[in-house]
C-alpha cells in the first residue's frame, strides 16, 4: 500500500522550507545591501518577504493535500493556520509591547513544535504501516529534537525578558540554536525521505 496525497504532500512541505530557507537569506542579504547602497536595492527584503510568504502558502497546501491520506495531517494544517495569525500579530507589535510580544514569540515557537511533531508522528505511523520502521524511526527523532529545541527557546524567551539574566539567556539560545539547526535539518531529510518513500 502506497499514499500517494501524502508523499505529494511531504514533497510540498519540502519545497514550502526551501523557499523559507532562501527567501531568509535574501531578506538578510538584501538588508545589508540596501544599507551599503543607500537604498537603492530596497526591493530586495522586499522579494525575500514573497518567497517566505510563497513558501507559507505551499506548506499549508501540502498539508491539506497530505490530509487526503490521513486525517493526523489535518491537526499540523490547523496548528499551522494558527501560528500564521500568531506571526502575524507578532509582526505587527514589533518590539513595542514587549511582554505581548516575547508571549506571542513563545507561542509560536510551540504551534511550530506542534506542526513538526504532527507532521513526524503521522508520517512515522504511514511508513509503519507500510513496514519502514527505520525511516519511521527517524521521525520520532526529530520530534524529539524539536521538544527539546522548543523547551529551550521558551525558557530563553522568559529569562531573557529580566534584564539581570538576558545575557545568560542569550548564550544558551545560541547553543540551542545550533542544535535547533540540526533538528531543522534531519526534519528536510526526513520530509524528503519520507515523501519518496510514501510513493512505492
Amino acid at each position: 500500500m502506497n499514499y500517494p496525497s501524502a508523499a505529494s504532500g511531504l514533497k510540498m512541505m519540502l519545497i514550502a522550507q526551501i523557499l523559507n530557507i532562501v527567501g531568509s537569506v535574501v531578506i538578510v542579504l538584501g538588508l545589508i545591501l540596501t544599507v551599503v547602497t543607500i537604498g537603492i536595492l530596497f526591493f530586495i527584503p522586499l522579494l525575500g518577504s514573497l518567497l517566505v510568504f510563497a513558501g507559507g502558502v505551499v506548506g499549508l497546501m501540502g498539508l491539506f493535500k497530505a490530509s487526503a491520506d490521513d486525517e493526523g495531517y489535518r491537526g499540523a494544517l490547523v496548528f499551522a493556520g494558527i501560528n500564521v495569525v500568531v506571526s502575524a500579530l507578532s509582526g505587527t507589535l514589533g518590539e513595542n509591547a514587549s511582554i505581548l510580544h516575547a508571549l506571542l514569540l513563545i507561542v509560536s515557537s510551540i504551534l511550530t513544535f506542534l506542526v513538526v511533531n504532527t507532521v513526524c508522528q503521522t508520517t512515522g505511523n504511514l511508513l509503519h504501516s507500510m513496514g519502514k520502521d527505520d525511516l519511521a524511526e527517524r521521525g520520532s527523532t526529530v520530534s524529539k529534537l524539536y521538544l527539546i529545541c522548543t523547551a529551550v527557546t521558551v525558557v530563553c524567551t522568559l529569562v531573557g525578558a529580566i534584564p539581570v539574566l538576558g545575557v545568560l539567556a542569550g548564550v544558551v539560545s545560541f547553543g540551542s540554536s545550533i542544535v535547533s539547526l540540526v533538528g531543522y535539518v534531519l526534519y528536510l531529510g526526513f520530509l524528503y525521505s519520507g515523501g519518496r518513500a510514501l510513493e512505492y
